[in-house]
């Protein structure tokens, strides 16, 4: 199948959900635009390594997404260099894992600058970018849709950014562009390998009742949907499974589940 050359923007594209995602999109040829907070030089090599045109070209600007004056300035810039995007996605992202009662203000308010702020910056410099049947997607979480013991912070940056992408949507459909919002669950990437060196027992437990999934299958299952344009997308079937019985059940069966988990988990 042939695939028209696009030009692509990934905020968080040299990590994780977001380097994966370059990575496929650089398969297919088209040209990419990263945004991220530290220096990534050897990364962005490889991928510009990986390019099967030579005219293809992988361009990285570096900048903290919650800073909305260098976030616009880096989009900006990324136009002129490449050109508007077909599609602009938003992988940034941090995870904080605490009990509430252990929480500082500073760390709250961090997680939701970077998830919550960070979301509404690459937003708003994108839009007036963006044409006709281009792409806004957010990566947003599986704790965005369901609440996960010890993702105070997490879960309600996540929320938010479910609430932001659904608004979007509805604004700028008579524009005829499309916004996705992904919720994938906990996917192996470097960020969670992180977290897992101090993961609450009970988020643990929590999370594998949502699985694990390596970070090429699920970025698959993210680029396929993305193609068929679909506004939810929630990768893995355990996910799935998992929203459903959130959304479908009685509120008291989901919460007589969550607390059995939980409970389970603390007797360790």
């Amino acid at each position: 199948m042939t695939i028209r050359k696009k030009v692509i923007f990934i905020s968080g594209g040299t990590s994780g959900i977001g380097l994966e995602l370059a990575r496929l999109y650089i398969a297919q040829g088209h040209d990419i635009a990263l945004f991220h907070v530290s220096p990534k030089a050897d990364v962005v090599a490889q991928l510009n390594s990986e390019c099967i045109d030579e005219k293809q070209r992988v361009v990285s600007y570096l900048g903290d997404i919650s800073n909305s004056s260098v976030c616009v300035a880096n989009i900006e810039q990324a136009v002129e260099e490449l050109g508007a995007p077909a599609m602009a996605i938003n992988s940034a992202g941090v995870v904080i894992g605490s009990e509430f009662s252990a929480l500082s203000h500073q760390a709250f308010d961090d997680v939701i600058r970077v998830n919550l702020g960070g979301s509404r910056n690459f937003a708003s410099a994108l839009i007036p970018h963006l044409g006709a049947e281009s792409q806004l997607v957010f990566v947003s979480s599986l704790a965005g849709l369901t609440t996960c013991y010890g993702y105070a912070a997490y879960c309600a940056s996540k929320y938010a950014v479910i609430g932001l992408a659904g608004v979007l949507r509805t604004e700028l459909k008579p524009k005829n562009i499309h916004v996705s919002v992904v919720c994938p669950p906990e996917v192996d990437t470097p960020m969670v390998t992180e977290e897992l060196k101090s993961i609450h027992p009970a988020t643990r437990a929590m999370k594998d009742f949502a699985g694990t999934l390596a970070v090429e299958p699920a970025c698959k299952e993210i680029v396929k949907s993305l193609e068929e344009r679909k506004y939810m997308i929630i990768p893995g079937f355990k996910a799935k499974f998992t929203y459903l019985l959130e959304n479908l059940l009685p509120q008291f069966f989901t919460h007589y589940v969550a607390d059995r988990i939980t409970a389970k988990a603390l007797k360790k």
